[in-house]
């Protein structure tokens, strides 16, 4: 008998131990808040998960905005080039000055776009050029006519930032890029 009252006992306190993490896994739990977000595409749900990240998770950590160099080199590159492409159809001239800014931009050359814009190459000096250019600002005051980044004047207007040796996105660089969501984001 002895030796069934001591399992009894043994399986007491594991009954007790499985118990108190059920109930601290279950408060974990309940102070977890899970959020589904559904819309179309471009309805700004990665941009509502970004926010909260900064407002309730301390931001983005140095790394984390790292990453989004290239997005963000890509999301200025694409902007151009979708503005160019509108002048075209639109019939907005670019200045001659920027015939060959606008050649290299529209080319399909790997070596001309390498996913980052530094000061070193033309990119950033074509990009500042092109932005001043009167043809593609009066294609951007019709952009409602096109599919253009929203962030694409904010991007445009900070080149000489993103183009410095050692960029890092700061949080509204972050908050401001586009790249295509596909799957569950946790953080």
């Amino acid at each position: 008998m002895a030796c069934c009252g001591k399992g009894n006992s043994e399986q007491a306190k594991k009954d007790a131990q499985i118990s108190a993490m059920l109930d601290e896994d279950g408060k974990k739990m309940d102070a977890e808040v899970k959020l589904l977000l559904l819309g179309a595409g471009q309805s700004g749900k990665s941009t509502v998960a970004k926010q909260m990240k900064i407002i309730h998770m301390d931001g983005f950590s140095t790394e984390e905005r790292k990453s989004y160099t290239s997005v963000i080199c890509s999301n200025i590159v694409v902007s151009m080039r979708a503005l160019l492409f509108a002048a075209k159809e639109m019939g907005n001239k670019t200045s001659k000055a920027n015939k060959s800014a606008v050649a290299r931009l529209l080319s399909d050359e790997n070596e001309y776009f390498t996913g980052t814009i530094s000061s070193e190459t033309e990119m950033a000096d074509d990009v500042k050029k092109l932005w001043a250019d009167k043809g593609v600002q009066a294609t951007y005051k019709r952009r409602s006519e096109f599919q253009l980044n929203d962030s694409a004047a904010y991007y445009f207007d900070a080149i000489e930032r993103i183009a410095t040796e050692g960029y890092i996105p700061t949080e509204q660089d972050v908050l401001r890029s586009r790249a295509k969501t596909t799957g569950i984001i946790e953080t």
